[in-house]
């Protein structure tokens, strides 16, 4: 099974307001997301304007489907993904960014995101200063597990960020501190999955 689930910040923790699971065969599939956004929306109250704070797992079609219910999306972008100048054909790998990124956030304003299913939306960069943490997985147990590497890899990877909330609505460091919420929901999720 897949569940989707959508959250509160609050104190630290993530409050869930909704959760759905779904067969994993409908795993990252419009169907699923419409339906989940389409109860989501039947909960919430009519005159609230959400912002869909979503990782990098999500893409274009579920930015899409959050904006067509009249809400604000903000996400991480990561990989293969391409953007570009308004109006131009002058596509690049999101990764090019990677160098311009600071300990500062900064928005490039408005961006295309993806060749193959355009959407417009503001680009922001942060890199956040190293934390110092160190591999903390048993040496006698797992200790050539893959997972450690993939995750410091992403951990030390700039935060390339999209959202179509408009630019003056929030600061750049004010969304990446939004953003950066999203973690907690990680750990709700840690405390489902754990036995005590």
């Amino acid at each position: 099974l897949m569940v989707l689930r959508a959250s509160v910040a609050l104190h630290g923790r993530s409050v869930t307001l909704y959760e759905k699971a779904f067969p994993l065969s409908e795993q990252c599939s419009k169907k699923a997301h419409d339906q989940f956004l389409a109860d989501l929306a039947s909960i919430l109250p009519s005159n609230t304007t959400p912002l869909i704070v979503s990782d990098a797992g999500f893409k274009v079609p579920w930015y899409k489907s959050v904006e067509k219910l009249g809400w604000y999306w903000l996400s991480r972008v990561r990989g293969k993904v391409q953007y570009a100048d308004l109006g131009a054909e002058n596509w690049k790998p999101i990764s090019n960014l990677h160098d311009m990124s600071s300990s500062h956030s900064k928005t490039l304003g408005y961006k295309r995101l993806t060749k193959s299913n355009p959407i417009s939306c503001q680009i922001l960069l942060y890199k956040s200063r190293s934390k110092g943490r160190k591999n903390q997985r048993s040496t006698r147990t797992h200790c050539h597990h893959p997972s450690p590497k993939i995750y410091s890899a992403s951990a030390k990877e700039p935060w390339i960020l999209a959202t179509n909330l408009p630019v003056e609505i929030r600061t750049p460091k004010q969304l990446v501190n939004i953003y950066s919420k999203r973690m907690q929901i990680e750990e709700t999720f840690r405390d489902l999955k754990s036995p005590a």
